[in-house]
């Protein structure tokens, strides 16, 4: 067995562990630290002040409030058929009942106001393709369309002028 420089005979004194680094030291040599854990010098450190901050608490409550349905711009409708876009962000798709081509809205539509970007989310498992097609003389990823597999999720991101790139 090895000996360390814990252990020695210290009538009323026992080999204890620092929680922090694992060393053995006498029990005498640990200090309890302001999280509970017994710790050696070299570990001792004081509580941080900034511990201390408490936040300051609101007053009141809110005087009114209105639910957050039936707005057409909290609308999110999966697509089913064949669609043409304008500004919608979220798109979940299901082609569970056959191929689905959709027409991206022109790339200069899309500005950083728009969230620059649409997210495509393929819901279903199915066989059948889901085509993802320009507007006018756009590219998508330098070409004229993309197709999205079955689960998956894709974002398409707009230059604000003619070019839709894959995130």
């Amino acid at each position: 067995m090895i000996k360390g420089k814990a252990d020695y005979l210290a009538i009323g004194d026992y080999n204890a562990i620092c929680d922090v680094c694992g060393v053995k030291y006498k029990a005498s040599q640990l200090q309890l630290r302001w999280d509970g854990m017994r710790v050696c010098k070299r570990d001792y450190e004081d509580k941080h002040p900034l511990l201390f901050i408490h936040p300051i608490q609101e007053e009141g409550t809110i005087a009114w409030t209105r639910p957050n349905t039936g707005y057409a711009a909290d609308a999110v409708t999966t697509i089913t058929s064949n669609t043409v876009l304008t500004t919608q962000q979220e798109v979940p798709i299901d082609a569970t009942n056959g191929n689905i081509t959709i027409t991206l809205p022109a790339a200069s539509v899309y500005t950083v106001a728009y969230g620059s970007g649409i997210t495509f989310q393929r819901i279903d498992s199915s066989s059948y393709t889901v085509t993802i097609q320009r507007a006018g003389a756009d590219t998508i990823m330098g070409g004229t369309s993309i197709t999205i597999p079955p689960l998956t999720t894709t974002r398409l991101l707009s230059d604000a002028v003619s070019n839709w790139i894959r995130q």
